[in-house]
């Protein structure tokens, strides 16, 4: 087989629908052309006097284009006089006299206003035409034409202007004279005057410089008026003849142009269409060409050279068989071999070596072109690129493979359903779950006879409904009789196929979701922990006994008493080991007339069916008694505690969330009244919640008018009197009651944002009193303030403390951070550990608060960085008393010597305190003995001596 080389082509032609719109364009804008011509052709016939004149037109409304004169003969006995008209230009009158021999007077009009001698140059002017009005006895008048002429004085030194001269009829009134310059003739008594030679007599019209009227010889004598409305010197470009052969060549010219061009253009089509042919055959994404019957190369298009990378010239062979794919050669050569023979056409898929070395998948076809005779003149053939539709037929066989085996694979049944009921597919999961040998065995069967009742019926249903092309759904308990006992969930959804409608059956197996859905039901409504009742079973619990209104009520709400500190100190583990034990006794307490529900952190509800107050009673009793057994947690006893509050339906309200509500008022009332006790809603209570949220609003307004201000407490040292530093405490003025301690707001510390706001308040304004007593030069040693454990907590307390200290310029030695021993107890120890260490680093010195109140061991003294310890004034009151509490404050003194830590007394109010506290070795005291808390200016004076009680007292 032979193929051909792809010519070299330039750049491919634009669409041929758009070289067929230019080509129309380009034929209309020839016909336009023509038009043109032809529209300019008789618009030269018919404007042509218009387009060749050359006139030039003396006006009386252009009176700067001549100089206007008068002028008579003289006589002794009285000649003639002219004068112009002072108001009509170019108007003139002569009264004509007898008394000259040869009488005239006359009018003149100079054209060189300049007096420069350059006129007008008439000498292209055929026709002078002058309009007129005359009145007169004349018949006749005469025109001169003046022209300058400066060669003519070298051969008559006097001569003037040659007077071009003609005479002509007139009559009176407005007329119109028009005269021919060739019977304008040099006046004869102007040459006989200057002699010229008759070389000279000629008449010239190249340089006018005056047109002068008057009248001619023997004209009558009177008066004669004259008005000159226009004198016009006409002249052409070209005479007529002359004109018309102009256009006449013009249009040869033109008919040869579009004759040339319609030439070229048709040679020019011709090429452009032989290079479109071949620019689309290029431009197609089949490999085209074509051979001889001999075999010999004729054309290929350039996808040839594009595919192998082989260029083939014109006559040149290629042997097919060095591209065809090895496996596809054979065949592929056999069944052209016998299409060259039979002269049938050439069809075949083979492989088809790319010039990257890929083989690809083409198929191939040729037809033969035959002569008149039917003989075999040469071959068409295409070459197309099929390999992406044979890959992707290859491809959708294996995904049909694969669709199958993921069909029988997945653990869903799987039917498709004619139009009559019978099954017409089904996986290997449809026949386990209809008890069938194998899927086979299912096809061609009734399906709606394989299932179970339940789900006969529901199908029933639903398949009508399908009509309208949306899928049903339901929920069975068994799919058959034959097969496993489980939920399933079915969908019935419409298939249009051909030869009628078909339905996809698919039921999944549900059983695990079913026991999820009613684990999560349970959940929603439980406590995971505890596994009681929720908020949400209690809240529909109470709105079914409201709704219901024939049995009273009671809702109590309990809370722990200390949860807080159980979590601080053993963890959260313990506090919900304890919360479980806690709900373990409320349900034996309550027993089955109530409900017990937990609502969230250490709060429990219950609900008391037909419960009255006394009812409510006995119930708290039962409780307060089943929480007097003591609970551990590894080996640890902890106190179980809890104060109730309740309110009773239908006495205290008739909504759930009024019943809430006043029980956990009553709770409030409860815990603020000792707890551990119970507390049944009344009216009055709502007073004790008004004035806790009354704290929390004063302290929020006090935060917002700058009301909370530091006082301060000064530490003494107990041998000298001398003031070793300050302690920072709350104060903040009310407008009415002047400065309040912190109890009057109380209730602010339990809400974190305000606590949060009021302990920065604290800080920022114990730095600035400190940066004015600095610049004061104030001796004040340090001041010490407290810091919870929830700040402490914080990641980046000790960073923000230590930033501020830098933008005040306060150095660390200055301030003191105390703590209480429950800071270093349960979960975020860690934390706090880490932030007091930071603190230690940068030079803050750690004070430890209310030592031996708590439950900090010895060992925190060592892991902690604790510079100070402050024994709590308990001890201190009883300090005479109370040999117990003296033994501690003596331990406690002692402890801090060994272990070099500064020990400050707090609660010194007496001498004998002060007497006994230097006895033992303790080195500092704080209390009202000395000074009770003072404002910041007063810090000045304390700190200078003062009036030498604290001395005073030391001796």
């Amino acid at each position: 087989m032979r193929l051909l080389k792809p010519r070299q082509e330039g750049k491919a032609p634009p669409p041929g629908g758009y070289r067929r719109a230019r080509a129309a364009l380009a034929g209309l804008k020839l016909e336009a052309l023509i038009a043109l011509l032809v529209l300019l052709t008789w618009a030269a016939v018919q404007f042509g006097d218009a387009l060749l004149d050359r006139s030039i037109r003396i006006r009386a409304v252009d009176p700067e284009s001549y100089l206007a004169y008068s002028y008579a003969d003289s006589a002794p006995q009285g000649g003639s006089s002219a004068t112009m008209d002072p108001v009509l230009p170019l108007a003139w009158s002569c009264r004509l006299a007898s008394a000259s021999p040869a009488p005239y007077c006359g009018y003149g009009l100079q054209f060189d206003v300049l007096n420069d001698g350059r006129g007008l140059d008439l000498s292209g002017v055929h026709e002078v035409e002058v309009t007129f009005n005359y009145q007169g006895a004349a018949e006749t008048l005469r025109i001169d034409l003046k022209n300058r002429e400066p060669g003519l004085r070298e051969t008559a030194p006097g001569a003037g202007d040659r007077i071009n001269s003609i005479a002509f009829p007139i009559g009176s009134g407005r007329q119109t004279v028009r005269l021919s310059p060739a019977d304008f003739r040099t006046a004869a008594w102007w040459i006989e005057r200057n002699r010229l030679p008759e070389t000279l007599h000629e008449s010239r019209f190249d340089n006018v410089v005056a047109l002068e009227m008057q009248t001619a010889a023997g004209a009558a004598p009177g008066l004669h008026r004259l008005r000159i409305e226009e004198v016009r010197f006409k002249g052409r470009l070209l005479t007529a003849a002359q004109y018309h052969g102009l256009l006449f060549a013009a249009w040869i010219l033109v008919i040869a142009g579009l004759l040339a061009w319609r030439r070229y253009q048709a040679v020019r089509a011709a090429k452009a269409e032989a290079v479109r042919w071949r620019h689309a055959l290029d431009s197609i994404p089949q490999m085209v060409w074509t051979v001889s019957a001999d075999g010999e190369h004729s054309y290929s298009n350039a996808r040839w050279a594009e595919f192998t990378g082989i260029e083939v010239g014109e006559g040149g062979l290629l042997d097919l068989a060095e591209f065809v794919h090895p496996d596809d050669r054979a065949m592929t050569l056999a069944r052209w071999a016998r299409c060259l023979a039979t002269g049938e056409p050439f069809e075949a898929e083979y492989r088809l070596r790319h010039r990257s070395g890929e083989h690809r998948y083409m198929l191939g076809r040729a037809l033969p072109e035959r002569d008149d005779d039917g003989e075999i003149q040469r071959w068409f053939g295409t070459c197309t690129d099929i390999h992406d539709r044979v890959i992707a037929q290859q491809e959708l066989w294996r995904s049909q493979n694969f669709t199958r085996q993921l069909i029988d694979a997945t653990p869903d049944v799987i039917l498709v359903i004619d139009d009559a009921g019978h099954v017409v597919f089904a996986n290997d999961a449809a026949a386990a779950a209809l008890g069938a040998a194998s899927k086979s065995a299912l096809t061609g069967r009734p399906w709606l006879r394989l299932v179970s009742p339940e789900v006969r019926r529901a199908a029933l249903a639903a398949l009508p409904a399908g009509d309208d092309g949306g899928s049903r759904h339901f929920v069975a308990e068994k799919l058959s009789d034959e097969g496993p006992n489980n939920w399933w969930d079915v969908i019935l959804s419409p298939l249009a196929a051909k030869g009628g409608n078909r339905f996809l059956v698919i039921a999944r197996d549900i059983s695990h979701q079913k026991q999820a859905e009613e684990q999560a039901r349970w959940s929603s409504r439980h406590d995971p922990l505890t596994r009681l009742p929720n908020r949400v079973l209690l809240q529909h619990e109470l709105d079914r006994l409201i709704v219901d209104r024939r049995r009273p009520f009671a809702v109590m709400i309990l809370d722990m008493d200390e949860f807080k500190k159980v979590n601080d100190t053993l963890g959260h583990d313990a506090g919900d080991a304890l919360l479980c034990t806690l709900a373990e006794r409320l349900v034996r307490a309550v027993g089955p007339s109530g409900l017990v529900a937990r609502l969230g952190g250490d709060e429990f509800a219950v609900i008391l069916k037909g419960a009255r107050r006394e009812k409510v009673g006995e119930v708290a009793a039962r409780i307060f008694a089943a929480l007097r057994e003591p609970c551990t947690y590894e080996g640890t006893i902890i106190d179980c505690h809890t104060s109730i509050g309740a309110s009773l339906f239908p006495e205290d309200g008739l909504s759930r969330g009024d019943l809430l509500k006043y029980a956990d008022v009553a709770l409030y009332v409860a815990k603020s009244s000792g707890r551990r006790n119970l507390k049944i809603f009344d009216p009055r209570m709502l007073s004790a919640v008004e004035v806790r949220h009354g704290m929390v609003s004063t302290a929020r307004q006090a935060l917002k008018s700058g009301s909370i201000v530091p006082y301060y407490q000064p530490k003494i040292e107990l041998a000298s009197g001398r003031v070793a530093g300050f302690e920072a405490l709350l104060r903040w003025r009310d407008p009415a009651r002047g400065m309040q301690t912190p109890d009057t707001i109380m209730a602010a510390f339990e809400d974190a944002g305000v606590a949060s706001a009021i302990s920065n308040r604290m800080i920022d304004s114990v730095l600035t009193d400190v940066r004015q007593w600095l610049d004061r030069g104030v001796a004040f040693d340090h001041v010490a303030f407290n810091a919870s454990a929830t700040e402490l907590r914080a990641p980046d307390f000790a960073e923000r403390l230590i930033e501020r200290l830098h933008r005040a310029a306060i150095p660390a030695r200055c301030v003191q951070i105390e703590v209480t021993e429950t800071v270093f107890l349960g979960r975020g120890a860690e934390a706090v550990e880490g932030t007091l260490r930071s603190l230690s680093s940068a030079g803050v010195r750690i004070g430890l608060d209310d030592f031996g109140t708590g439950f900090a061991s010895l060992s925190h003294l060592k892991s902690f960085p604790v510079d100070l310890l402050k024994i709590d004034r308990s001890f201190i009151r009883n300090l005479q008393t109370d040999l117990e509490d003296g033994a501690i404050v003596d331990a406690v003194i002692g402890l801090g010597r060994s272990l070099r830590i500064e020990v400050v007394a707090e609660g010194v109010e007496t001498a004998a305190q002060h007497e006994t506290l230097a006895a033992l070795g303790c080195r500092y005291g704080q209390g009202f003995l000395y000074s009770r808390p003072v404002a910041a200016e007063e810090v000045i004076g304390l700190c200078s001596g003062g009036d030498g009680r604290f001395a005073a007292v030391a001796a």
